[in-house]
This record gives structure tokens, C-alpha cells and sequence, in this order.
């Protein structure tokens, strides 16, 4: 069995959206380099799609595709927070039209708008853009990926309790050789550089690399080093290096798991600090005892840059979720998720100590009419307990979706 990576290991601001999330859109990636990872076994598997993906006819011209796409939510949202220590209940209307593009086999562009209506004015209305470019493909044992992304965002945040402007731009190299069956290194380099409306401007250089053997079919076991380099424009910088273990076991084709952990050790640059000494894990299990049931619990720990100068969080997650079939037609997927966040100031000065825990149940029942044409009811609660006053929050939203890809 070729290895397949379950786990998200990049680092981010771990900035969480208040409002519901969009369903899950289906990756940008050209069809040469996804025949290519498939083969060899080394693409990261996204959460299986709650419906089967539609027949598509899509407008050809030469070498290029494309694929238009709209999603449009109405949403009834309480709680929420318009700034800290002011709940309020709101309609939320998003429009969304957006664009898909295939250029030969090998690049991939996505393009998504989003212009978002609140009923209450104490919201403010906004556009935001979200854009992904990807390319790549098989040179003899290598396997190549070069991704560009770009995502603004307007919405509610746990972090600043408010609505906050913020804009990331994110590159992505990966590279993965085959040195035998067994036997498979793989490297990657990210920049990331994210802006925060009136809060920290972070320019981050990371790379994370695994070597990975095959001992059965059933059994794949990796290495990796990873070090990186936080920007903070105005604030204390710091460097990082980590140490990782990971393994995949596979016992039945129903049952996955994997698992990966080691240890961080961040240094602050110029200032007289301790060194910030993390054990990071993360692990990941899936079980689909029918071909229409999937359920899937994981967790993980890691270290991230926070919208705050001088502040970083020690971030740990669990999360799981059930996906069920009805009917032939109908698809349930339920989960539910819980952060606990601390904050740790990077100098003697720096007001630090929050602690935040954020727990979201949400559903979400879904069917395709007229083909293209996907309709979804959701509901989401989601609470913050902080003890810092004016953070805490208790939201209930309700909304209703349609989404059609051509």
C-alpha cells in the first residue's frame, strides 16, 4: 500500500471564523499531478465529499477548461460578536460566483468572490476574494507542486471578538522523490504572509521534510525536521526548529489511523527570553464501516503566530465528526469540535495570560436537484469561554444553501 499523508502539519494563525463555514470545495489541482500523487501515494486525502461529485460538462477551448460555480447561504445567526463584550443576532446573506480553470494538465486556477449582507448595521457589509493557483506534475522519480494563494476575510473572529479585515497570501513548494517501493522522501517550503487589519503583520519562512519507509502493506513509518523563521513587522521575531515521528497503520481497507509527534523547541530574536519548549502532535483515525457512513476523530497540538504583537498560542484540538447517506439521495454529516488556546507573551512587558476554550457542534443535511444543483439546511452552535472579559460568547446560526457547479 503506497503511503497517503492524512495530517495537515503548516503552521497558520489560528484566526476561527464565528459564522458557520462554507461547505468543503474540491481541491484545485491540475489532473496530471493528481494522477501522478495517486499513483505514487504521497497526496494528502481531504474528508470524503458528503455527496458523490456531479457529471460535469464543462466549456472547452484548446487546452483550456472551464467550470463556473455559485453558492449563495442565507443565514440567522444569535450572539454574535460586533465587537468584544456586544453579542447580537443578525441575517447573514452571502452570494459567492466563482470560477474554475484547467490549462492542459498541468495548471489549475481557481477564483472566488464573496460579497457578504448583514440585516443588523452594527456589522459591517463586505467583499472578499479568495484565489489559488496550482501547478505540477511526474519528472521521472520526482513528483513537483508549486501552489499561490491569496484569501481575504472580513468576517467575526474568536480572537478580536469583532468583525477584522485580514489578507494572506500563502506559496507552497513541494517536491517528492521515490527512491524504491519502500522508500519515499518528501520536502516542502512555504512562505506566508499575513496582514491583520490595525493588528500584526507576519512574514513566515518554514520548511517541514519526511523521509518515510514502507515496512508492509499496512504499515508506513516517517521522520521528519522542520525549521522556520516568524516575521512580526514591529514586534519580536523568533526561530524555530522541530523534530518529528509519524506512522500510518491501515489494519482492515476500513480502518486508517495515523499518528505523528515530536517536539518544538522556538527561540525569541534579540530579547531576553526563555526558549518556548512545545511537544507537537497530531493524530488522525477513520472508520467507514459501510460504503455511506464515514466517522473520523483526531487531535492536535501545535505552536502558532497570533493577530497580537508579541504573543503567540499554544493551540490543542480535538475534533470528529459522522457522515451518513439517506435514501440514496441525502447525506448528514455531523461533527464537532474543541480548541484550547493559550496565550504566551514573548517579552517581560507584553500583557499576556489569556486563556480561551471554543467548543462548535454543527449538521448539516444536503441533497442535488436538477442535477447541478446541491441545497443544504445547517445549524451551528458555538460557545467561547475566555478569562478575559468581553471574549465569551454563545452563538446559535441556522441557514440554508445552494450551491451549483457546472
Amino acid at each position: 500500500m503506497p503511503f497517503v499523508c492524512l495530517l495537515a502539519l503548516g503552521r497558520s494563525v489560528a484566526a476561527q471564523d464565528v459564522l458557520a463555514p462554507p461547505p468543503a470545495s474540491p481541491p484545485v489541482t491540475p489532473p496530471a499531478l493528481l494522477q501522478a500523487e495517486d499513483e505514487e501515494g504521497v497526496v494528502q486525502q481531504p474528508e470524503p465529499p458528503p455527496a458523490a461529485p456531479l457529471e460535469t460538462e464543462p466549456f472547452r477551448w484548446g487546452p483550456l477548461t472551464l467550470q463556473p460555480h455559485l453558492f449563495y447561504r442565507f443565514l440567522y445567526g444569535t450572539g454574535i460578536q460586533s465587537s468584544p463584550g456586544k453579542p447580537a443576532n443578525t441575517i447573514v446573506n452571502q452570494v459567492s460566483p466563482g470560477l474554475f480553470v484547467n490549462y492542459g494538465t498541468h495548471w489549475s486556477l481557481d477564483y472566488t468572490p464573496m460579497w457578504t449582507l448583514y440585516s443588523n448595521k452594527d456589522f459591517r457589509d463586505s467583499l472578499d476574494h479568495a484565489a489559488i493557483i496550482t501547478g505540477g506534475g511526474a519528472y521521472q522519480n520526482w513528483i513537483l507542486k508549486l501552489s499561490q494563494s491569496y484569501g481575504s476575510s472580513s468576517a467575526p473572529i474568536v480572537q478580536t471578538g469583532q468583525q477584522t479585515r485580514q489578507a494572506t497570501y500563502l506559496t507552497t513548494l513541494t517536491a517528492s522523490y521515490r527512491f524504491n517501493p519502500q522508500m519515499v522522501l518528501e520536502l516542502e517550503a512555504d512562505q506566508s504572509l499575513q496582514f491583520a487589519e490595525h493588528l500584526a503583520e507576519i512574514h513566515e519562512w518554514s520548511t517541514l521534510n519526511w523521509l518515510n519507509y514502507q515496512f508492509s502493506s499496512s504499515f508506513t513509518a516517517g521522520a521528519g525536521l522542520g525549521l522556520g523563521y516568524i516575521d512580526v513587522l514591529g514586534a519580536v521575531n523568533s526561530v524555530y526548529e522541530q523534530g518529528q515521528g509519524r506512522i500510518q497503520w491501515r489494519p482492515t481497507q476500513k480502518v486508517n489511523v495515523e499518528v505523528r509527534g515530536g517536539v518544538e523547541d522556538l527561540q525569541y530574536v534579540d530579547v531576553d527570553t526563555p526558549d518556548l519548549v512545545t511537544p507537537v502532535f497530531g493524530a488522525l483515525a477513520r472508520y467507514r464501516p459501510t460504503e455511506v457512513t464515514t466517522l473520523s476523530v483526531g487531535a492536535d497540538r501545535t505552536v502558532d503566530a497570533t493577530v497580537f504583537d508579541d504573543q503567540l498560542t499554544e493551540n490543542t484540538r480535538f475534533h470528529g465528526s459522522i457522515s451518513q447517506r439517506f435514501l440514496k439521495k441525502l447525506y448528514l454529516t455531523v461533527g464537532a469540535d474543541y480548541d484550547e488556546a493559550k496565550y504566551i507573551a514573548a517579552t517581560s512587558t507584553t500583557t499576556a495570560g489569556r486563556e480561551d476554550d471554543y467548543f462548535t457542534l454543527g449538521a448539516r443535511l444536503s441533497g442535488t436537484i436538477l442535477k447541478r444543483i446541491k441545497i443544504a439546511a445547517l445549524y451551528q452552535h458555538s460557545e467561547n469561554t475566555s478569562n478575559r472579559g468581553g471574549f465569551a460568547f454563545i452563538s446559535n446560526q441556522f441557514g440554508v444553501e445552494l450551491t451549483c457547479r457546472y
